[in-house]
């Protein structure tokens, strides 16, 4: 076998990994590269190295972005390709690449790929509805397993006549309100391990610990008569700490893409690992677009009772959660909870960064405003650990390990970790551009 990451590998962003064996090429996930400011600029893997080549299969392992970002392109180049991914996998994506072209066209860029591509990749997706294997040629059997990392999330596990290997994707190994813990069948065991590195050399407090931590501040700021502001991103922390917060006996009301995806949620579940959803619940109360419309021309919202608002965008950089943050910062009784990774140049980074009293801009606006709201981080890593990740590898017992999606302490973290479980087999990094033989 042969593996080169043409993008994601020693970096976090533009996953596209290619394993060639027995003579077919398969690429697993195309996604984009976020640039400036936490993602307003975006841009896609170099491909240069797959063109006037045969593609077999695309497969992809989840929604997210860096991961499904650029599949419409990858397709548009490759007529001759089968694809798979999860149905909840096509459902989320297409929201999201709906997305990311409108965002294109709203700040004069020029799309990454067109309509018609999008419309052209959906079309030809083959739904994976269960983690059971299926021969996509003869000697070959592929399945997709349930990774815990968001909804319809998957590794992807590869048999060909020259062996086996498994890509792990995003893992977590957490339960959350819409999806459990990453889950893999007793005995297998891959040749090669493909596995993502982001928190390899990080440590992460309990889940359920966290969890709690924040419905107690929910309380503690609506009983003083504030309202909380949770930006969180749309396609699994919205949807899960609005779950959670509900469950807990607090209103939430829910705007921006978390609507949608909690209705993709209700409706579409690939395996058990998908958690079952109600229809409806009484805490949980969608923003329209209408009122969210409304929301961003006002020139004050000022709601008579607390509020808790869960909503995009999670960097704070745009949509309803900035509008909110631009009225509410400067209240001290509000608070803006934050539940997610900041970008390092980000408005949702500088409110973390701050003192309390600070002036933050609102460039948009022309305007200052004093952060005299509570700012508090919260850890919702939708990533295993590195301690997780070490143990699962030992467990799982590959005779090589091709760490990717990580930087270069997360690989050092994580290799160290490998070595206090005892693992001694081959273990390398899957540069950008660099061939492998496995």
């Amino acid at each position: 076998m042969r593996f080169t990451a043409i993008g994601g590998g020693n970096e976090i962003g533009a996953s596209c990994y290619v394993l060639q064996s027995a003579g077919k090429r398969l690429v697993v996930d195309c996604g984009l590269r976020f640039r400036n400011r936490g993602g307003n600029r975006t841009e896609p893997p170099k491909l240069n190295s797959l063109r006037g080549k045969r593609v077999d299969a695309i497969l992809d392992t989840h929604a997210h972005l860096d991961h499904s970002g650029a599949m419409p392109i990858l397709a548009a180049q490759h007529p001759e390709a089968k694809i798979w991914a999860t149905t909840p996998t096509i459902k989320i994506a297409e929201l999201m690449l709906k997305d990311t072209i409108k965002i294109a066209e709203r700040n004069g860029q020029t799309p990454h790929f067109s309509w018609d591509d999008l419309d052209q990749f959906l079309n030809r997706v083959t739904p994976v509805e269960s983690p059971e294997w299926f021969s996509p040629w003869e000697g070959w059997r592929i399945r997709f397993w349930p990774a815990g990392h968001m909804r319809g999330a998957a590794s992807i596990h590869i048999e060909s006549p020259e062996g086996n290997a498994l890509h792990s994707g995003d893992t977590s190994f957490y339960n959350t309100a819409i999806v459990k813990g990453a889950r893999f069948p007793e005995g297998f065991r891959p040749r090669l391990l493909i596995t993502e590195a982001t928190n390899g050399d990080v440590g992460l407090p309990d889940r359920d610990a966290e969890v709690a931590r924040m419905i107690a501040k929910v309380k503690e700021v609506n009983a003083r008569g504030g309202n909380a502001l949770i930006p969180a991103f749309a396609s699994e922390r919205g949807p899960s700490i609005a779950l959670e917060l509900a469950a807990a006996g607090i209103k939430v009301l829910t705007g921006g893409m978390v609507n949608d995806v909690l209705d993709i949620c209700r409706e579409y579940r690939w395996c058990d690992n998908d958690t079952e959803i109600p229809i409806s619940d009484p805490n949980i109360v969608p923003i329209s677009p209408q009122v969210a419309r409304e929301i961003r021309n006002a020139s004050a919202v000022n709601p008579r009772a607390p509020v808790n608002v869960v909503t995009t965008s999670g960097m704070l950089v745009a949509g309803l959660s900035r509008t909110l943050a631009f009225h509410w910062i400067e209240n001290p009784g509000n608070a803006i909870l934050i539940p997610g990774y900041q970008a390092e140049d980000v408005f949702g980074r500088q409110l973390l960064n701050v003192e309390r009293g600070s002036f933050l801009e609102f460039p948009e606006r022309e305007a200052k405003r004093q952060v005299l709201a509570e700012v508090e981080r919260f850890h919702f890593s939708g990533h295993a650990s590195g301690q997780q990740l070490a143990s699962w590898i030992t467990a799982l017992s590959p005779e090589a390990v091709i760490m990717v999606h990580g930087e270069r302490t997360s690989f050092g973290g994580l290799k160290n970790l490998l070595k206090t479980t005892g693992f001694n087999k081959r273990i390398l990094v899957g540069k950008n551009n660099q061939k492998i033989w496995c």
